[in-house]
């Protein structure tokens, strides 16, 4: 009878590079946060994606 940590099987872990371990909060209105849930929906995206995206591809101008 072969016991559980002899089975193999599931995902296979990521790499150290690929974890998401550190959490942004913010505060939003309503408005806001409907104008991000919409753009979300369009781009068929999840709303935390779609902010990664326009977070790393955002260009601030001071």
């Amino acid at each position: 009878m072969k016991k559980i940590q002899d089975k193999l099987g599931g995902r296979p872990a990521k790499k150290r590079t690929e974890k998401q371990k550190k959490v942004v909060s913010t505060k939003l209105t309503e408005l806001q946060y409907y104008a991000i849930r919409k753009r979300a929906g369009e781009a068929g995206l999840r709303i935390s994606e779609y902010v990664r995206q326009a977070v790393i591809s955002a260009e601030v101008i001071p």
